[in-house]
C-alpha cells in the first residue's frame, strides 16, 4: 500500500461514535492538526522519516552527477531537472536498470561533448596569451613592463576562465546614473555600465554596478612617506565627479574614494566571474589602491611599492600622461571567484585638485579573443531520486478499551439510504498515537465525495478534506 494516501479527516468531539460497517469507532480528544504534505512536493528527508520508504542508488548516478559538473566547469550550458519516484519492492529491479541505461546514455553524449569543449578551450587559452600580450607592453615605452610567464603566475597558469574586466574596444557604452545631486556623487550613489566585457567562461555579455560606500577628506601628513592613517580620514559629504563618455574611468576632486563594483548578467542580477582580472590604471604621483574584501594576487608597474597593505606611488615624481596609458603605473589584481571587488582609490597628492582613475579603461588594449562553444542539444537531464515501499508489517491487535484510527485495505460498502459507495482500507485497528489527532481514514473514490461530505456535515457538523502523511 501506498504510504502517500489521501485521507477524509473528520474531526470529532470526545466520546463520539462513528460506524463504519460494523466497526463501531470511539473517538479521543482532537490535538492540533499537523501540516498536511502533497505526493508531488514530498521531499527525501519526509521520505526517510518512513520506515516503510527508503532511499536507494542507482550504480552510475554519481559518475553522471560528476559529468554534468565537469561539462558546466568547462563552459558548456547542461540543465537538469530533479525528480522523486517511488516503486514497490518487486518493481525496484527493473526501475534501477532504467534509470542505469538512461543514465548511460547521457554519459556517453557527454563524454563527446566534454572532449570537444576541451579542445576548444585549449584553443582559446592559446589566442588570450595573444592577446595578452599587448596588454602587458606599454604603447609609447615600447617594452614589457611583465614577462608572460608573470602573468601566467598571475592568473594560476590558464588563460582559458580568465575574464580581463575591460571595456569592449567597439562596444559604445550604455551608462545608467542615480545620483542624489548632478555633477557630484554623495554616499550611497551608485551608477550602472551594461555590456561592458564577456565572461570568457560563458561568452555572455557582462555589466559593471559601482556602489559609492565611503567618500573621504584629502591629506598629505603622515600619507606621503608611509600610507599610515589614511583609513581614519573623516568622511565627506559629497564630491565633484565627471564621466567619461566611452571607458570605465572617473575624474574627480581630491578625496579618499570607496566604491564597490558588483558584475552584472543582462538581467542586472549579480552573476560570479571565475577568474576575474581588475586592471587600475593610472596610479601615478601620491595615489594608491587597496582591494578591501578578498585575498588577491597582483603584478605592479615598476614605479609603484607595498606599504601598510596599500599599493601606489609614494612621493616620487610620475606623470602618465595620457591618462592611464603607461604600465609602470598599473595595477594588475587576480580576484578569486567572486561576483564583486571593493577598493579604495587614495591620493595625497598637494598638486593635483582633479583624479583619474580608470578600472578597465580603454588604454587596456585588450581585445577579446572569440571563443567556441559545444552546444548542448537542449535537452534537459533527468536526475531521479529513487525509494523504494517496503512490505508493511502485520499491525498488532489492540484492545476494545484503547483509542483507536481505522488503516486501510481494500472492500466496498453496499449502498445505503443515506450514503454513497465508500471504498475504505481495513478494519484492523491500531491504538492512534496520543499526540495526534483522532480521526476515521479512509480511501475515498472522488465520484461520490459530495455525497459524503454531506452525510458526515450533517451527523457530525464538522468534515475536511487534506493530502496528508500516515
Amino acid at each position: 500500500m501506498n504510504k502517500i494516501t489521501k485521507y477524509l479527516e473528520v474531526p470529532v468531539v470526545t466520546g463520539a461514535l462513528l460506524t463504519i460497517g460494523n466497526v463501531a469507532i470511539k473517538a479521543a480528544e482532537p490535538t492540533t492538526q499537523p501540516e498536511p504534505i502533497t505526493q508531488t512536493t514530498q521531499t527525501t528527508e519526509t521520505a526517510n522519516q518512513n520506515e516503510n520508504i527508503q532511499p536507494v542508488e542507482v550504480d552510475n548516478r554519481s559518475e553522471l552527477d560528476a559529468k554534468i559538473k565537469e561539462a558546466q566547469d568547462l563552459g558548456i550550458d547542461i540543465q537538469t531537472i530533479n525528480n522523486q519516484q517511488t516503486v514497490n519492492q518487486q518493481d525496484l529491479p527493473k526501475t534501477q536498470q532504467e534509470l542505469h541505461d538512461y543514465y548511460q546514455s547521457q554519459i556517453d553524449a557527454l563524454n563527446q561533448v566534454i572532449e570537444q569543449q576541451k579542445q576548444y578551450n585549449d584553443e582559446y587559452a592559446k589566442e588570450q596569451e595573444k592577446a595578452f600580450a599587448t596588454v602587458i607592453q606599454d604603447p609609447i615605452y615600447k617594452q614589457d613592463e611583465w614577462s608572460m610567464d608573470q602573468l601566467k603566475d598571475l592568473v594560476g597558469g590558464d588563460f582559458n576562465k580568465v575574464t580581463v574586466i575591460s571595456k569592449r574596444p567597439k562596444e559604445a557604452l550604455q551608462l545608467e546614473t542615480h545620483l542624489a545631486e548632478n555633477g557630484y556623487i554623495h554616499k550611497g550613489d551608485h551608477w550602472i555600465y551594461r555590456n561592458v566585457f564577456l565572461d570568457s567562461k560563458t561568452g555572455n555579455p557582462i555589466g559593471m554596478r559601482f556602489d559609492v560606500t565611503k567618500i573621504q577628506q584629502n591629506t598629505t601628513t603622515g600619507a606621503k612617506e608611509t600610507g599610515e592613517n589614511l583609513d581614519a580620514l573623516p568622511e565627506i559629504d559629497k564630491t565633484r565627479l565627471d564621466f567619461y563618455n566611452n571607458q570605465i574611468a572617473l575624474l574627480y576632486d581630491n578625496a579618499q574614494l570607496t566604491l564597490k563594483v558588483t558584475f552584472l548578467d543582462t538581467d542586472d542580477n549579480p552573476i560570479v566571474l571565475e577568474k576575474p582580472l581588475v586592471i587600475i590604471t593610472d596610479v601615478d604621483e601620491n595615489q594608491a589602491i587597496k582591494i578591501r574584501d578578498l585575498d588577491v594576487k597582483y603584478l605592479k608597474g615598476s614605479t609603484l611599492v607595498e606599504k601598510n597593505g596599500l599599493v601606489g606611488n609614494f612621493g616620487a615624481y610620475h606623470d602618465s600622461s595620457p591618462d592611464g596609458v603607461h604600465r609602470d603605473a598599473w595595477i594588475m589584481y587576480a580576484l578569486p571567484a567572486t561576483d564583486h571587488f571593493t577598493y579604495t582609490f587614495y591620493t595625497f597628492s598637494p598638486y593635483f585638485y582633479q583624479i583619474y582613475q580608470g578600472v578597465g579603461s580603454e588604454t587596456i588594449s585588450y581585445t577579446r579573443p572569440d571563443k567556441q562553444f559545444v552546444s548542448w542539444d537542449g535537452q534537459n537531464i533527468q536526475l531521479t531520486d529513487l525509494f523504494v515501499l517496503q512490505p508493511e508489517q502485520p499491525n498488532t491487535p489492540s484492545t476494545p478499551t484503547e483509542t483507536h484510527k481505522v488503516i486501510a485495505s481494500h472492500s466496498t460498502m453496499p449502498n445505503q439510504p443515506t450514503q454513497a459507495n465508500i471504498t475504505t482500507t481495513s478494519t484492523n485497528i491500531v491504538p492512534a498515537s496520543p499526540s495526534t489527532t483522532s480521526h476515521v481514514s479512509t480511501g475515498i473514490s472522488f465520484s461520490w465525495m459530495s455525497s459524503l461530505f454531506g452525510c458526515i456535515v450533517s451527523s457530525l457538523g464538522l468534515a475536511s478534506i487534506k493530502k496528508r502523511k500516515k
